[in-house]
C-alpha cells in the first residue's frame, strides 16, 4: 500500500511525497497554486543525487509552469510530478500504474503530461488507470506535442533576431543546440530550412549523427556547449545551464531554448543583461507544448489546429513586447517576464 506524506511549502497549494514498496514508486507531486484550476505540468522520471534535490526541482518546475500558463494567457496553474529512480532502476508497467493510482488521489486537480524521462507510451500506460493525463486527442490518446514546442522556440528565435538584428531572418546565423531529442531535433529541422548554421551536442551520439547527416550540423562535445561561439545558444536538455560559473564563458548574443529552468537562480537574468546577452525566458519561448495540450480542459473555445498555431505563433510578438518593456524599464528580460506573469496570476487571488 502506498504511503502519502504531505510536505508544507510556503506559497504552494499542495506538495505530497508518495512511496510504494511493492512497485518501488518514489514520487513527489507539487501543485503551485489554488487557482486557477486545474493544474497542468509534466511527469519527470529521473535519478537525483538526493531526495531534497528532487523536491527543489519539482517546486521550481511547478512554479515555472504557473508562469508559463499565465504568460500564454491560459487559465491553469502549474504543477509538476517527479518519479525518483534509484540508480539502475528501470521504468516498469507496475511503477507507472502505481503512479497513476497516486495521481487519482488528487481528484482531477492536476493533469500530468510528459516531460524529461517520460514518453507517450508511458502516458498511455498511466491512462489505463487514470483519466488525468494532459494532451489528449479526440480519441483520448496521448499524442506528441513536441512539434508545437519546437515551433514556438523557432518563432522565439526569430523574435531574438528581430530585436538584435532588426530582421527575423535566421539565414546564415549560427545556432548551437544542446539536446537533440524530440524537441531539439524538430527545432534543428526548422532552423536548417531557414538557412541557419547548426552546432549540436547530445549525450546520445546517434542523435547528433542524425542531425549531422540531415541538417549539415557541426557536432561538438556537450562540455563545449556553453563556450561555443555562436549567435544564439539553445539549451534544449536539462535546466541550470546558465549560472554564475558559465555566464563568463558565453560567446553568444542571444539565448533561447526548450529547456525548463535554464537560469540556476533569478540573479542570472540580470547578469546576462549586464553581459549584453538577450535572454528569452524559458517559460515564454517553450510554451508551445503546454498550449497544444489544453484540449481536455477547453469548453468555451474550439481547440482547432489553426487556433493552436495562432497561439503558438503569438510567442513571437509576446517576446518582442517583453524585450521592449525590459529595455524601457532597464531590467532583465527574466524579471520583466516574472512581473507580467505575477500580474496575470494576481487576478485569480
Amino acid at each position: 500500500m502506498a504511503t502519502f506524506t504531505p510536505i508544507k511549502v510556503d506559497g504552494f497549494r499542495k506538495v505530497v511525497e508518495v512511496t510504494d514498496a511493492k512497485s518501488e514508486l518514489h514520487a513527489i507531486f507539487a501543485l503551485h497554486r489554488t487557482n486557477p484550476k486545474p493544474a497542468l505540468g509534466g511527469l519527470r522520471i529521473a535519478t537525483y543525487p538526493s531526495r531534497e534535490e528532487a523536491l527543489i526541482d519539482a517546486l521550481r518546475l511547478a512554479k515555472g509552469m504557473s508562469y508559463k500558463a499565465a504568460f500564454a494567457d491560459m487559465p491553469y496553474s502549474g504543477a509538476k510530478s517527479i518519479i525518483i529512480l534509484k540508480p539502475g532502476q528501470k521504468k516498469t508497467h507496475a511503477l507507472l500504474t502505481a503512479y497513476a493510482h497516486a495521481l487519482n488521489t488528487l481528484d482531477g486537480d492536476y493533469f500530468a503530461g510528459t516531460d524529461l524521462g517520460s514518453t507517450i507510451d508511458d502516458a498511455n500506460i498511466i491512462l489505463e488507470t487514470s483519466p488525468y493525463v494532459a494532451g489528449l486527442n479526440a480519441q483520448n490518446i496521448r499524442v506528441d506535442h513536441s512539434k508545437y514546442t519546437a515551433w514556438g522556440c523557432f518563432r522565439g528565435m526569430q523574435a531574438i533576431a528581430q530585436h538584435l538584428w532588426n530582421s527575423p531572418s535566421l539565414e546564415n546565423k549560427t545556432i548551437a543546440i544542446q539536446g537533440i531529442g524530440n524537441v531539439g531535433y524538430k527545432l534543428a529541422e526548422h532552423l536548417f530550412w531557414a538557412g541557419a548554421h547548426l552546432i549540436v551536442c547530445d549525450t546520445d551520439n546517434s542523435l547528433v549523427r542524425k542531425a549531422e547527416e540531415n541538417f549539415a550540423a557541426k557536432i561538438i562535445s556537450p562540455d563545449r556547449f556553453i563556450e561555443c561561439e555562436c549567435d544564439i545558444l539553445a539549451p534544449c536538455a536539462t535546466g541550470g545551464t546558465i549560472r554564475d560559473t558559465t555566464i563568463p564563458l558565453l560567446q553568444c548574443q542571444g539565448i533561447g531554448g526548450a529547456a525548463n529552468n535554464q537560469l540556476e537562480k533569478p540573479e542570472n537574468g540580470e547578469q546576462l543583461r549586464e553581459a549584453g546577452i538577450l535572454y528569452a525566458p524559458d517559460y515564454v519561448i517553450n510554451a508551445g507544448g503546454l498550449i497544444s495540450a489544453r484540449k481536455p480542459f477547453s469548453t468555451a473555445e474550439s481547440v482547432s489546429a489553426r487556433k493552436t498555431r495562432f497561439m503558438v505563433d503569438a510567442i513571437y510578438s509576446k517576446l518582442l513586447n517583453l524585450y521592449e518593456q525590459a529595455d524601457d524599464e532597464g531590467i532583465a528580460t527574466s524579471i520583466a517576464a516574472d512581473n507580467i506573469a505575477e500580474a496575470k496570476l494576481a487576478q485569480y487571488d
